[in-house]
């Protein structure tokens, strides 16, 4: 793993927070930060974000939970994997727009396929 602590989540709805990330997660360990990528126009969710946890173990536990690989969050499946580090970075950097996430996801999938 290259982020041992981080997990990247797709599929949020809009309407999501910070805060309601964090209590999703809390459940596997003490999350430490969590980001939700907001569009800037709307204001709302683009609907990916990352959870960070204060040890490993917390997050192989998130990733181990048999609801894996689609979490319940809100009422909606989402997906919950490793955060890569080339992912988060171009979204820190806003250099990857959300056809381009989709493409990343569904050649992750493919490869863990």
């Amino acid at each position: 793993m290259l982020e041992e602590r981080k997990l990247f989540v797709a599929g949020l709805p809009q309407q999501t927070r910070e805060g309601d990330l964090r209590g999703h997660f809390a459940r596997y360990g003490e999350v430490v930060h969590t980001r939700v990528v907001l569009d800037m126009a709307s204001g709302n969710s683009r609907g990916f974000g990352f959870v960070e946890f204060a040890d490993e173990a917390a997050t192989l536990r998130a990733l181990a939970d048999e609801e894996m690989p689609n979490h319940v969050f809100r009422g909606r499946k989402v997906m919950v994997m490793e955060d890569l580090l080339i992912i988060h970075v171009m979204l820190m950097e806003d250099q990857l727009d959300t056809s381009m996430i989709l493409w990343v996801l569904t050649i992750m999938l493919k490869i863990i396929a």
